[in-house]
């Protein structure tokens, strides 16, 4: 396998369109998870700034359990063809039944950015970004959008 372009031969779950077995972030639990209350601290964010992300999850199930946590990102506005979710954050946790913990994350704006061949260099391009949060790539549950001025 000589070929390495990720982007128009994807093998990684940025790009992936199709259905796969087993999603990256994938997991399984003995009991059952529920994402709610998805805030931003700001809806707008310049650069030099970062954004800050919480939201609740709570163990609805019957067991003791772990859930990983994962946090995406999408460029919704790209000039290029950009990956359909980016992780940026996760957290492991641990609930027992009916147990609930709200998660913050902070992202500096800089971790928006995209290579960009024509200037060699990353570019942190204005527009509007969809923030995802869920237990794999391919389970969100829950979904925001914020802007970079």
């Amino acid at each position: 396998m000589s070929d390495y372009d990720l982007i128009n031969h994807p093998r990684t779950y940025m790009y992936f369109e199709q259905p796969v077995l087993y999603p990256f972030g994938f997991g399984l639990s003995y009991t059952q998870f529920a994402y709610s209350d998805l805030q931003l601290r700001s809806s707008k964010i310049q650069k030099g700034e970062e954004l800050e992300v919480r939201f609740t999850v709570q163990n609805t199930g019957k067991l003791k359990g772990d859930e990983v946590a994962q946090l995406y990102a999408h460029d919704i506005n790209a000039s290029i063809k950009v990956p359909i979710n980016q992780l940026k954050r996760f957290e492991r946790i641990t609930l027992a039944p009916g147990e609930t913990k709200t998660l913050t994350f902070k992202i500096p704006v800089t971790e928006f950015s995209f290579y960009d061949t024509r200037t060699n260099d990353l570019q942190t391009a204005p527009g509007s970004w969809e923030i995802q949060v869920g237990s794999s790539c391919k389970d969100i549950r829950l979904r925001n959008t914020f802007t970079i001025e």
